[in-house]
């Protein structure tokens, strides 16, 4: 009898140091699954891994998307917030930290992530592909460049309600080759980015 009560406690504490290891190990291979945000179908989650200002252990994650998405979501009456960077970008790179905190503060869902350099022959924004949805869509949010043409600038954050762009935030002017962001330029972003959160609401 005291063989058969051990034998039933050793299988019961196996079966529970399986379920913790389990546990333990789907939230480390994924931790966007703990923050409670669901995909819609089609969409998938957008790796920021190479963002080295990036830290997914904060549980505010990045869905790929590109110019055609934002232009469908745009076509249906969509509120979002879509981000346009690339990681080797160090402006880029200041801000994601930023708009990680502030998205989390305004307790909005999901940004979403267009990749400005997924393209491998990219010579130039307005090279990606249906960049021409873009200009129709943020032509007023898009500074004009040396040549007279509407120029995406890396990072660019268009805050869209119901398929309205109703503000943007755009790379603070500094030498980011040269130094991070200066604390003054950082409080300005944050506030300019929350304001932009705000603005859907």
């Amino acid at each position: 009898m005291k063989c058969f009560k051990k034998t039933i406690v050793v299988v019961i504490s196996l079966a529970l140091l399986f379920s913790i290891v389990a546990c333990a190990t789907s939230k480390t291979d994924d931790s966007r699954l703990m923050s409670g945000l669901e995909l819609s179908d089609g969409e998938e989650w957008a790796d920021m891994s190479s963002y080295e200002t990036y830290d997914a252990a904060e549980e505010y994650f990045f869905v790929k998307s590109n110019i055609k998405d934002m232009y469908e979501m745009v076509g249906r009456k969509e509120s979002f917030v879509i981000y346009f960077g690339f990681s080797r970008c160090p402006w880029c790179r200041d801000l994601m930290p930023v708009l990680n905190y502030a998205g989390k503060e305004s307790d909005w869902g999901k940004v979403y992530y267009a990749d400005t350099r997924a393209n491998k022959e990219w010579k130039s924004n307005i090279d990606m592909d249906d960049y021409d949805l873009l200009v129709e869509m943020a032509f007023d949010y898009l500074p004009y460049d040396e040549n007279n043409i509407k120029h995406l600038d890396a990072p660019t954050v268009y805050f869209v309600k119901n398929g309205k762009i109703k503000n943007a935030v755009f790379a603070p002017q500094y030498d980011a080759h040269k130094e991070t962001i200066p604390d003054a330029l950082k409080k300005k972003l944050m506030s300019d980015i929350l304001k932009g959160f705000k603005s859907l609401r």
